[in-house]
């Protein structure tokens, strides 16, 4: 009688482990977490990526570019599911009332982390299968990404920050602008911010090739609209010049390179505005 219970117990205990192993295995966690981010559970998917992804070297080799893509989908996916919540709740609620510490810490990171996600794809992606579609999702991170960059940049601003948190958050900064600069080469205020991120922080050497370079790609790729900020760049070059290398002549010549660009930028605006030559000539000489 003995022998008769014991076998059917031993089975049921072996199925139990067998699933449980099941549960806990990379590659069946990485699809738990595509069927979640397909039903937009973006919680549930992002703790399953999470898990298949600690070690990606133990993923079925098709399976690594695909986590790192659908983790990217899902960080996307969840940021625009809780800032619907938020919008819900109307301009003047405050986000940190609505959402919860780790929803608030995942906004924080949610768009650089999609980035590093898909770039990560790619970078697993040996077999050249998932290259279109990563590219198609990168396209729009951009400017999602500059922004955010700026809005910590601005962010340093408040004077209720420590001088370690500031140079924190710079760090932050140079890491969102490289992000850009890897997306888009030619995106001259990426090395701007990058740059003011470099000079806060004391590192003047680092800076000044960020100026340097971003005044470089403005006059060789002309932003489409106009941008008569540019002056600024040359002024923050300018300053390195004469109190760091102590080169008055370099400083007085990127002074003046910065009035030629902030006049041309001005007529580019003026002519957008619909002024014409006679009139934008008028306006110069006043």
């Amino acid at each position: 009688m003995m022998k008769r219970i014991f076998f059917p117990l031993f089975i049921l205990l072996f199925l139990g482990v067998g699933n449980f192993s099941m549960a806990q295995n990379p590659d069946t966690k990485l699809t738990t977490g595509v069927v979640a981010y397909q039903q937009q559970d973006y919680k549930k998917a992002m703790e399953a990526f999470n898990f298949a992804l600690k070690d990606p070297s133990v993923l079925k080799e098709k399976n690594q570019p695909k986590g790192f893509y659908y983790r990217g989908l899902t960080r996307l996916g969840y940021m625009q599911q809780l800032g619907a919540k938020i919008a819900v709740a109307g301009q003047d609620a405050d986000p940190a009332t609505i959402l919860s510490e780790d929803e608030t810490a995942f906004m924080k990171d949610a768009v650089i982390g999609a980035y590093e996600d898909f770039k990560n794809a790619k970078k697993y992606d040996v077999a050249g299968k998932w290259g279109k579609k990563i590219d198609q999702q990168t396209k729009g991170l951009t400017g999602m990404i500059l922004n955010g960059g700026a809005q910590l940049l601005n962010g340093t601003f408040g004077n209720d920050l420590k001088a370690d948190e500031k140079k924190m958050m710079y760090g932050e900064v140079i890491k969102y602008m490289d992000a850009v600069i890897d997306l888009s080469p030619n995106m001259h205020l990426a090395y701007d911010f990058k740059g003011q991120s470099y000079l806060n922080s004391g590192d003047t050497t680092k800076a000044y090739e960020s100026f340097t370079k971003a005044v470089e790609v403005f006059s060789e790729n002309e932003p489409r609209q106009p941008d008569q900020l540019i002056a600024y760049v040359y002024y923050r070059k300018a300053l390195i010049e004469r109190y760091s290398k102590n080169d008055l002549d370099a400083a007085l010549a990127s002074l003046d390179a910065g009035k030629a660009a902030l006049d041309k930028e001005h007529d580019r605006y003026l002519k957008i505005e619909g002024l014409q030559p006679a009139q934008i000539e008028s306006i110069n000489s006043d």
